[in-house]
């Protein structure tokens, strides 16, 4: 048995169903320790991880990295996750987003030092 590792890629995560096996780190198995059985016996899992089977389905967000058994994870779930490069840790560092920053606030008209523009200045004013 090996566990490859895997890179959640969709927007709105991915769940891992009922029965498979996947090794966690302990932060990850914290947060799902309700929906896991450890298992004993000599599976490899990857370093500082422990491996899990799945009892109820599991989620993970975008950009979290999971080692499975690539054996026991449907086609339909490749859609979601995709094989993590061994250079990267996450796919955000991969892909660094660009920085957003907030456009300025909108100038008050009535503050503006900016001259009015010219136009219609002799025309009667409209009521």
């Amino acid at each position: 048995m090996f566990f490859k590792k895997f890179s959640v890629i969709a927007p709105m995560g991915a769940a891992l169903p009922v029965g498979g096996l996947v090794a966690l780190t302990t932060d990850q198995e914290n947060r799902r320790r309700h929906a896991l059985e450890l298992i004993k016996g000599n599976k490899k899992p990857p370093s500082g991880h422990k491996v899990f089977k799945v009892i109820q389905p599991i989620f993970f967000k975008c950009g979290e990295v999971i080692y499975a058994d690539p054996g026991a994870i449907a086609k339909s779930l490749f859609a979601d996750i995709s094989p993590a490069s061994a250079k990267s840790k996450s796919p955000a560092a991969a892909n660094p987003r660009k920085k957003v920053t907030a456009a300025p606030p909108p100038e008050d008209p009535e503050k503006s030092t900016a001259p009015a523009p010219k136009g219609d200045e002799d025309a009667p004013p409209i009521d």
